[in-house]
């Protein structure tokens, strides 16, 4: 095949993959449940007035704050008469983003806000991987097409075109808006590709091929890695100085690690030591593990890879929620909206009619 036909069947694709048009009403979705969620969580945790109101000015750090912070230029933690500002405006501008009033500029704070948080906590040596993800999503929905569905924005809009006499679109056919490119979705599938993918290089990187003997595994679920049991207390913050020799990884490192088997319930802590015990069964879900998050190529696919990589991704969340009290909630819920259900559905309903069919030209041929 000559360079040209080449070419254009790159071109195609990529205008095909990036740029087909899409219902809006998924982005609309995305929106509104995940900041919904981020907020709930961050309320209900008091992550974010505990994280930004706690720490003083001359608080040391494990971590230095992220390149974007060094670039905005902003105070690192907030002064102390700035703490409780930052807090008001991070839910103001987060339900603005939620309801979808000034949706785009709403979001844009938003997320920058989240990456304020999350290098607050990494700083102090507490990794929170999902606010690292939402963050970005937050700020690829800030710029997507779509993003307004369902949105405040639109009621307002439907409302003044209406007055106007310039719509006769009913509100229901108003809201959601008009097909948009496909973009948006396609680029917070690849961060989701990208964090499993480094999830899982991350573990071989560091921890080289020891990683998948199941002894780390083991740790988090035989009781080790647990701050509920008398004599485990792995959930540190870490020392204020941090010497130098301790800055292992790529330059800055961790001095203690901030991840642990928080679940209290006694039942399925003995689950836990059960599996932990079994050197087949240990051995299997890290070699499983490892191989599922180097697989997350799948979700840059369409059909029944990317529906089982995502239903996997969920079940896998669900199984460390039940075994350590991690939820990765809202991992779950960006999974879960992510599913194209209007495929399931045709593919689904298609396999129900062919079934049908061959019944009914089996039962003609016996008449």
């Amino acid at each position: 095949m000559d360079k040209p036909a080449v070419r254009h069947k790159l071109l195609s694709f990529f205008n095909s993959y990036f740029f087909a048009e899409v219902n809006p009403h998924k982005l609309g979705l995305i929106r509104i449940l995940l900041v919904g969620l981020t907020l709930l969580q961050t309320a209900s945790r008091y992550y974010l007035m505990h994280r930004i109101t706690s720490l003083g000015p001359a608080f040391d750090v494990l971590h230095t704050p992220s390149h974007l912070l060094k670039l905005l230029a902003v105070p690192f933690p907030l002064p102390p008469e700035l703490q409780l500002p930052f807090a008001i405006g991070y839910y103001l501008v987060g339900c603005c983003a939620m309801v979808g009033l000034f949706t785009r500029p709403a979001l844009v704070l938003f997320g920058l806000a989240n990456i304020y948080v999350f290098d607050v906590q990494y700083a102090t040596g507490v990794f929170d991987h999902e606010m690292g993800l939402v963050s970005q999503v937050l700020l690829v929905l800030a710029f997507a097409p779509g993003t307004m569905a369902f949105s405040v924005d639109r009621l307002i809009g439907w409302l003044l075109h209406k007055k106007s006499l310039t719509t006769t679109q009913p509100l229901y056919h108003f809201l959601p808006g008009p097909r948009v490119p496909v973009w948006g979705l396609r680029l917070i599938m690849i961060l989701l590709a990208c964090t499993y993918f480094t999830a899982g290089f991350s573990k071989i990187r560091y921890g080289g091929i020891q990683w998948v003997d199941g002894k780390t595994l083991a740790h988090y679920l035989n009781g080790q890695a647990s701050p509920n049991i008398a004599g485990h207390r792995p959930i540190f913050m870490g020392p204020a100085v941090v010497p130098a020799d301790k800055k292992w990884k790529d330059g800055f490192g961790i001095y203690t690690y901030s991840w642990g088997n928080k679940q209290r319930n006694v039942s399925r802590m003995e689950i836990g030591k059960f599996i932990a015990s079994n050197r087949f069964i240990i051995t299997a879900l890290s070699i499983a593990t490892v191989i599922f998050e180097l697989s997350s190529i799948l979700l840059l696919t369409s059909g029944w890879p990317k529906l089982l990589y995502l239903v996997g991704a969920i079940a896998m969340h669900q199984t460390i929620g039940f075994l350590m009290d991690l939820r990765f909630l809202k991992f779950q819920l960006l999974c879960l909206l992510l599913i194209d259900w209007q495929w399931v559905y045709r593919t689904l309903l298609s396999g129900f009619n062919k079934v049908v069919a061959r019944r009914q030209a089996r039962t003609s041929s016996l008449g």
